[in-house]
């Protein structure tokens, strides 16, 4: 008995250093961030509005969850300078801002590691026994990615929730936090919480301007080839729409916004905002070829001429957002995506904004952008009345060198005749 523990123990060490032998530890160089810049469209008419944050990302803002918060306030900041914020706004980020929080607290070799991948063998080896006893029954095909995010998924929802419940406080602000990737996420009483022997989730939360939950998570439903290998669907047709200050609004995260379910789904409960969280992690890809539908059966409405042909950009105006959100029946729509690069993943894509059927001009920028769209109607500028006509002045007496004398009227008729 002795003799297979030694064995058992021997075999996890030997994996370790495997693990390690194979990690790329040189940094990454940083790029140079741009400047943030900043569209605004339409007037305050007192009905809120989106404020969709496109934030500039590299690995070094997950270092530390007081990084993070500290980066995202960057642009609020910028946006409270502006008039942006007030009790009616709505905050929006992208998919998959949270889920980089897996290397918050970790050494500085894990957070500056070349890929993703080197980022999961270095916590695999950092927490090689967790990683080691639980991976073997993990509920997943892809059990190595599966477990790495079980490892830390407690301690990133914790994050999650201080930093954008801290966000929404501070700011007045109704915050849709983007989406992270969680252990069978719930709500207790307003703790979020995971499920530890539960399945993997995306999910997105949306945080009141008193920090609470409004809600639950929000899962996404339609999952790509590599997602369905450690990831768990949500049920699309089940999507919540969530009361805000700003109108009821709904979520569809990544590929989600793809599909028409959700649309329809949103449709019945009379949503008014739709907001789609945008991932793509491909360098110049919303100028490539759109590759289509993978993972699940491509929708009736698709023509199949369109796949491998139209840009994934024009595909997205055709069959993403731009091109569904009029059968939600809602108003106003928006997307937005990050820019930058984590790790070994340069993101692209490009913010929409969309109210009354007309799609807003936004240029597709690769640094960090904030889009501000006020929502309801500016009422019209009343008219002043017009000026009252004064009665026209009575014309000036006249001189003295005008003024004829009066002739003398005669008196008596006719003259009677004298008799003789």
């Amino acid at each position: 008995m002795t003799r297979c523990a030694d064995l058992w123990v021997g075999s996890l060490w030997l994996c370790c250093a495997l693990a390690c032998a194979s990690v790329d530890v040189a940094p990454t160089s940083k790029p140079l961030e741009p400047p943030v810049e900043a569209i605004s469209f339409g007037q305050d008419a007192g009905a809120g509005n989106l404020l969709l944050v496109q934030p500039f990302l590299y690995n070094d803002d997950y270092a530390s969850a007081w990084l993070f918060s500290a980066k995202i306030e960057n642009y609020l900041e910028l946006a409270k300078k502006k008039g942006w914020l007030n009790q009616r706004t709505v905050v929006v980020l992208p998919a998959m801002i949270g889920t980089w929080l897996i290397a918050a607290d970790e050494s500085p070799t894990l957070v500056q590691a070349r890929s993703f991948e080197d980022v999961k063998r270095l916590l695999q080896s950092r927490l090689w026994f967790d990683y080691w006893t639980q991976m073997p029954f993990a509920p997943a095909s892809e059990k190595s990615t599966h477990t790495t995010f079980a490892l830390k998924s407690s301690a990133m929802a914790q994050s999650y929730q201080n930093v954008f419940g801290k966000i929404a406080i501070e700011y007045g602000v109704t915050v849709v936090a983007g989406s992270i990737v969680l252990l069978e996420p719930r709500l207790d009483g307003n703790e979020l919480v995971v499920d530890t022997k539960g399945r993997l989730r995306e999910v997105a939360l949306v945080f009141g301007p008193d920090g609470r939950i409004v809600g639950g998570p929000v899962p996404k439903a339609y999952l790509d080839s590599v997602e369905q290998g450690y990831l768990q669907p949500g049920d699309l047709t089940a999507l919540p729409v969530i009361e805000t200050a700003a109108g009821k609004l709904g979520l569809l995260i990544g590929s989600d916004a793809w599909y028409p379910d959700g649309y329809a789904a949103l449709k019945q409960q009379g949503v008014e905002l739709v907001v789609a969280l945008g991932w793509l992690p491909v360098n110049g890809g919303w100028q490539q070829p759109w590759p289509g539908y993978r993972g699940a059966p491509q929708p009736s409405d698709v023509a199949a001429a369109d796949v491998g042909t139209l840009s994934y950009r024009d595909a997205w105006a055709k069959y993403g957002l731009p091109g569904r959100l009029a059968t939600s029946g809602a108003g106003v729509g928006a997307a937005v995506y990050s820019r930058g690069r984590v790790w070994d993943l340069e993101m692209d894509g490009q913010a929409a904004a969309i109210k009354g059927g007309s799609a807003h001009e936004i240029p597709q920028l690769a640094g960090p952008l904030l889009v501000n769209l006020w929502l309801g109607e500016a009422a019209a500028a009343s008219q002043p009345p017009p000026p009252e006509v004064a009665p026209a002045p009575p014309p000036p007496p006249p001189s003295g060198d005008d003024v004829k004398p009066a002739k003398k009227k005669k008196k008596g008729g006719k003259k009677k005749s004298r008799k003789r």
